[in-house]
């Protein structure tokens, strides 16, 4: 069963790799804050998911996880972790310590969202934080489907589902959220440390699951990679919209409900 689950495992980080690489190829380039699109949302999901593929916080770690998986050395490094804990001072402090700071990542990221500003694209203040939502919503939904490919088991042996990693992937994710809706609200030359703590904070989320002894190191590298690509792509593709509207209807049970509409 445990070769069964290597296999699997290993098959789809190859996947999601050489998805990750060729991404990479096709829509290699700059990577400045994206500003307004043009096109249709399937268009500009395609392009923006190029773009974020061919980013090193997506592809590194995938290829890190690959490396580690392949060669062996991901057990090996899960019980150097677990003997030595260098980062947290226990396995049920890397959980506590881990879960908090996941948390801080994500009210930061929605309170940059929270903050007014003009949107490039016109788009009302309501979206901006709704986008940060959905944009970690759907790199969690991802985790939990890739979860019942792989069928991997954790370190523990208590279920099956140990790849991605559930915390890594909601950490990026927020983190890669939080990046994006610090841009316009702090200098540009404050960006960049801004951009590393988020990633180092995310990182350091990722890690603790392994210390923790209930992921694998290639868990939460595939979890990292997979959160910060979602995140990332839905936010470039909602906020990227030439045109989105806001209305106020009445519902037909009684009260009043929102509407966001773009072009689709």
């Amino acid at each position: 069963m445990q070769h069964v689950d290597r296999r699997r495992t290993a098959f789809v980080l190859v996947v999601l790799a050489c998805l990750a690489t060729a991404g990479g190829c096709a829509g290699f380039g700059g990577h400045e804050e994206p500003g307004p699109a043009a096109g249709s949302v399937p268009a500009r999901a395609g392009r923006t998911a190029l773009d974020n593929a061919a980013r090193p916080s997506t592809w590194a770690p995938l290829l890190a996880a690959v490396a580690l998986h392949a060669t062996g050395a991901d057990e090996r490094l899960l019980r150097w972790a677990e003997d030595n804990r260098p980062v947290y001072r226990s396995a049920q402090s890397a959980e506590t310590d881990g879960d908090r700071l996941r948390d801080l990542i994500s009210l930061t990221a929605l309170g940059a969202a929270l903050v007014p500003r003009p949107e490039p694209t016109g788009a009302p203040w309501a979206v901006r934080p709704a986008v940060t939502v959905a944009s970690v919503l759907a790199a969690d939904a991802a985790a939990n489907e890739l979860k019942e490919v792989a069928g991997r088991r954790r370190p523990t042996g208590g279920n099956s589902r140990s790849f991605p990693s559930g915390d890594s992937t909601r950490a990026a994710a927020s983190a890669r959220a939080g990046e994006r809706n610090l841009h316009g609200l702090v200098p540009k030359a404050a960006m960049r440390p801004a951009r590393a703590l988020l990633a180092g904070a995310a990182g350091l989320v990722a890690w603790a699951r392994v210390e923790a002894g209930v992921h694998f190191p290639s868990d939460a590298l595939a979890g990292y990679a997979l959160g910060s690509f979602v995140a990332a792509t839905v936010h470039d593709t909602v906020l990227g919209a030439p045109s989105i509207r806001t209305t106020f209807r009445p519902r037909a049970a009684g009260g009043w409900e929102l509407v966001i509409g773009g072009r689709f």
